[in-house]
């Protein structure tokens, strides 16, 4: 254990930021703490709808301007990736289906596309199956280092998922018709034998095709 503490005993490049920020932080409210980020604030209105999975921002600060660094925060929930914990019954693999297609249909209602809904933007609050946050790089352990991060069932511990990673969404006004993108647009390029892309139904295609077929396995979801 001692050597895993050695190994991430100094910070990283991407950490440098938060410890550069951290007494400005701290005057409006927030406390970071070693490698992480919480405050509880009310959620919002549009948040109490269970439709919805976007991920919750709670608040945009705007930071001390710089020449070559970004200067917005959006601080939102610590989250873990939806497939960190394995499942264990189809009926699990069911309900993060459902919240997923449930999560498109909202969004797609407001008129809202996602534009990247691939894998790797759909994240799960930890907090029903883990007693003790998963770290945020090795999610076979806990956030504190204090041992082995030990998942409960997702059955008897239902989760919520989400959707997270904004900058290539967009809100199209319907009295134009159906919203359309060149090939290649967002992080999954495997919808690029499409001349033209329409982006609600581009939604539709990446959830799809990690669903059915999940790191090249159909339905792989559960353990064997």
């Amino acid at each position: 254990m001692e050597a895993v503490y050695a190994r991430h005993a100094s910070l990283q490049d991407f950490e440098e930021f938060w410890r550069d920020h951290y007494d400005w932080l701290k005057d409006r409210g927030y406390l970071l703490r070693p490698r992480g980020l919480r405050r509880l604030l009310y959620p919002t209105k549009l948040r109490s709808d269970p439709r919805n999975h976007c991920v919750p921002i709670y608040e945009a600060l705007e930071g001390p301007k710089t020449e070559t660094q970004r200067n917005i925060i959006a601080v939102m929930p610590f989250l873990a990736r939806w497939d960190d914990a394995e499942f264990n019954t189809v009926g699990e693999v069911i309900d993060f289906c459902k919240q997923m297609f449930e999560g498109l249909q909202f969004m797609h209602n407001l008129n809202i596309a996602h534009n990247d809904a691939k894998d790797t933007n759909i994240m799960m609050d930890w907090s029903p199956i883990y007693d003790i946050p998963p770290h945020g790089i090795n999610v076979a352990m806990n956030a504190n280092w204090s041992g082995l991060a030990k998942p409960h069932s997702r059955t008897t511990h239902p989760v919520k998922y989400y959707f997270i990673d904004w900058n290539l969404s967009g809100h199209y006004d319907p009295s134009l018709g159906t919203p359309m993108l060149r090939p290649g647009y967002g992080g999954d390029q495997s919808w690029m034998f499409i001349v033209w892309e329409m982006s609600f139904e581009e939604d539709l295609y990446l959830v799809g095709s990690k669903l059915g077929f999940h790191r090249g396995e159909t339905l792989s979801f559960c353990k064997t």
